[in-house]
């Protein structure tokens, strides 16, 4: 089992070591080692749309947030292009903001 640093989710200081994540639930932090992107990258998304679906735990700034493995999988299963040109800048998030409302209703 590979053993990884642990920035905390806004990459400050190491704060141990943990392992990759193996729950169907996981943390921001969590959900960005699985899709080896950065924590800031995921925040960034959230903010202004377009990534995967999560819950926030929550009101106010501060609340957790939390990814199911299944809907990150499925984000980027809706994002996969075969060349850099098959997807315009902005194209992958119109294209998830419409699955994701065909499938809220």
């Amino acid at each position: 089992m590979a053993v990884c640093f642990d920035r905390g989710e806004r990459g400050g200081n190491l704060q141990g070591l943990h392992t990759p994540p193996t729950s169907e639930i996981m943390t921001r932090r969590e959900a960005a080692q699985y899709m080896r992107t950065s924590v800031r990258y995921l925040e960034d998304l959230a903010r202004e749309g377009g990534g995967p679906i999560f819950a926030k735990l929550g009101a106010g700034r501060r609340a957790p947030v939390r990814y199911r493995r299944a809907d990150v999988d499925a984000w980027i299963a809706r994002n996969l292009v075969t060349n850099t040109s098959d997807v315009k800048r902005g194209e992958a998030w119109k294209n998830n903001h419409l699955a994701t409302a065909c499938q809220e209703g």
